[in-house]
């Protein structure tokens, strides 16, 4: 109260200063309260910000550690398509965070906080605010020495049009699939890469994930696209390998042996009979196979054939078809068979027909030929009016010899006129038959049969041979032989011979 009379009794002009005064130190009391009041917080001071996040507070280290935390192991990884090409620490891709700097100027600000009064001072009227793009490097030139294609973990490709190309390994044509090329252009991609980057470390992304991934653009692709319709060469490839196939039976040919003739079927003439298909499967026209084999039986087909055959007096002797049952018969349906195999088989073969190799009764119906010459000069020959046999084997004479032939006058016992293959021989024999006159049994040292039971044969009970036995004492039908010359024969003779008999 005694202020305020004091202040009564003051002129106008001193009560104003006086005023003044007091506010003065009211207001310095207030600010020293404000000052006392933000040194007192523990860690930075009030209105102190981080990216915009409140840190007042918070200590330097705690802070630091903080943001190391989420930028440890901070990477950028470049993808295309799901798989990671090229990946890197922020340092590789020239924006390295700068802990060290961060930390320093943290330290310094909240030294500056706490000790400089015009910095306290500050505070009360202003926040600090901090932000982590400022200790980001932005070293371009790191950036496009360390982003380059050509260290993608991808190789790159040029692209490239399907074509159709010769396989060594198949040895087939084949389409080479289109190749999309993955060039790129370096400069663009570095652009593409360090505007993300920017965006990224601007939004505070490697704070909330340590990987940034970057998906290669596809602006910065160089490479031409290319077709993927392969319809047109795929066709082309088939129309190849059916030439190549084609080809391939013009190379072989099938050679027929008849003895030292042959009868050559030319691959040119194969390829008339074959189609291939959109599969590469070959069809043989079967038709043309048996147009074939028929051409060669009607040539080379020898039994049930009239025969003509030179006696050894010189003169032509004629057996008819239904009694030359010696000689060649090519069995045509195995032998289309065989040949379509051929065919197939791809490879030039050389070799004999299919023939039938025994009659009904599983005797063998050829032993050689040469040529049409199905006896190729070895046969029996018993010449039934001479009552002579001659026996040629290659050519040359081993033996001949009157004989015995069947008894005249008898269907029964004559001999039959024919060409017959010699079935079988058997040493020692006992032959045994009837007909309507007798019945017979007959102990042969040699025994060659060659048609229904009859054969060539020793007969000991004879002393003589030739002239006109037969026509009253004739045989039962077989070839009665002298003993030593029946041996001759028997040694000689091998099942398949011909023995061709004639009037």
């Amino acid at each position: 109260m005694k202020f305020f009379r004091y202040l009564h009794r003051l002129n106008q002009k001193t009560k104003g200063v006086l005023l003044i005064a007091v506010l003065c130190l009211l207001v310095l009391a207030s600010v020293a309260g404000g000052i006392h009041r933000v040194r007192s917080v523990d860690g930075f001071l009030e209105g102190t910000k981080l990216n915009g996040e409140d840190i007042s507070g918070k200590p330097v280290e705690e802070v630091a550690k903080n943001i190391n935390d989420k930028l440890v192991g901070a990477r950028v990884e470049l993808t295309e398509g799901e798989q990671t090409v090229l990946s890197g620490s922020l340092a590789d891709f020239g924006h390295d965070f700068d802990e060290q700097a961060f930390l320093n100027d943290m330290i310094e600000e909240e030294e500056q906080q706490k000790h400089d009064l015009s910095t306290t001072l500050k505070r009360l009227v202003e926040s600090a605010s901090f932000e982590l793009t400022d200790y980001y490097a932005d070293d371009s030139e790191q950036l496009k020495k360390f982003v380059l294609s050509k260290d993608f973990s991808v190789p790159r490709v040029v692209s490239a049009e399907a074509y159709v190309e010769l396989n060594k390994e198949t040895e087939l044509y084949e389409v080479v699939d289109p190749v999309q090329g993955n060039e790129i252009d370096d400069e663009k991609l570095q652009e593409y890469v360090e505007k993300v980057l920017d965006g990224a470390i601007e939004n505070g992304t490697f704070l909330e994930d340590p990987v940034l991934k970057i998906s290669v653009p596809k602006d910065v692709y160089t490479s031409e696209t290319v077709s993927t319709d392969t319809t047109a060469l795929k066709k082309e490839a088939l129309e190849k390998n059916k030439q190549l196939l084609m080809d391939a039976f013009k190379e072989i040919s099938i050679t027929y042996r008849f003895g030292s003739q042959t009868e050559v079927l030319e691959g040119s003439e194969i390829t008339d009979w074959i189609t291939v298909d959109e599969d590469m499967e070959v069809a043989i026209d079967d038709d043309k196979i048996s147009e074939y084999v028929a051409g060669l039986a009607e040539k080379y087909d020898t039994r049930f054939r009239d025969r003509a055959f030179v006696a050894d007096d010189g003169r032509i002797v004629h057996i008819a078809a239904d009694v030359n049952l010696y000689g060649y018969t090519i069995n045509t349906d195995a032998e289309c068979a065989a040949l379509k195999d051929d065919i197939l088989g791809r490879e030039s073969v050389s070799r004999e027909p299919v023939y039938y190799e025994t009659d009904s009764f599983g005797c063998p119906l050829y032993y050689g030929r040469e040529g049409d010459d199905d006896l190729n000069g070895t046969y029996v020959e018993v010449s039934i009016t001479k009552q002579h046999l001659w026996f040629y084997k290659d050519g040359a004479l081993i033996v001949e010899s009157d004989v015995v032939t069947g008894n005249l006058g008898s269907s029964e016992t004559e001999t039959m006129i024919g060409c017959y293959p010699m079935a079988y021989k058997d040493s020692p024999a006992v032959l045994t038959g009837e007909n309507s006159v007798d019945y017979w049994s007959s102990e042969v040292e040699y025994w060659m049969a060659f048609n229904q039971g009859q054969g060539m044969h020793d007969a000991p009970w004879r002393s003589q041979f030739g002239g006109d036995i037969y026509k009253g004492d004739g045989s039962h039908g077989c070839v009665n032989l002298p003993t030593d010359v029946a041996g001759t024969i028997f040694d000689n003779i091998v099942p398949g011979i011909a023995v061709i008999v004639y009037q």
